[in-house]
């Protein structure tokens, strides 16, 4: 799970969609997760982790 996401570009911009409305939405407060999609550094840990997060905040904005 702590190893980084072996993906495509394309999903790699998918991701980058997703995770920079987040924090454009300011769903969530920090750009290093930006970053991390951007650099493909980000682990499959994370990727599972910010999805939960994600997806209940705007659950519960909404």
């Amino acid at each position: 799970m702590n190893k980084v996401l072996d993906y495509a570009q394309w999903t790699w911009n998918e991701l980058d969609k997703y995770i920079g409305d987040a924090y454009n939405d300011k769903i969530i407060a920090e750009w290093a997760w930006v970053e991390k999609v951007r650099k493909k550094k980000l682990t499959y840990e994370e990727l599972l982790m910010l999805k939960v997060l994600i997806d209940e905040r705007r659950r519960k904005k909404g």
